[in-house]
């Protein structure tokens, strides 16, 4: 079992690319929810007390959870790529 986990983490351990591509598409994803948080705030606090109080920013949220969608998937599919190709180079 130890030697299965072994050969299943060598990857993370060796490759510097792959540990990058997870913390750029990650860190990506969280500023994109971050500034969305800020904008969602900054319209809120524009609005206050208007008629648009009631109004809701649907495309906004929908645009930022695509792009986040968009980020996380591509880390995903960046790091499988790196993860299969590290894993070749080393066995």
């Amino acid at each position: 079992m130890r030697g299965l986990l072994e050969i299943a983490f060598y990857p993370f351990l060796v490759s510097k690319k792959l540990w990058w591509i997870l913390i750029i598409g990650i860190g990506f994803s969280l500023l994109v929810k971050i500034f969305i948080d800020y904008q969602l705030a900054k319209f809120h606090i524009q609005v206050t007390g208007t008629i648009l109080e009631g109004l809701e920013p649907y495309r906004l949220i929908k645009r930022a959870n695509y792009l986040i969608a968009a980020i996380l998937c591509w880390t995903l599919i960046s790091a499988i790529k790196e993860y299969i190709h590290t894993y070749k180079r080393h066995f």
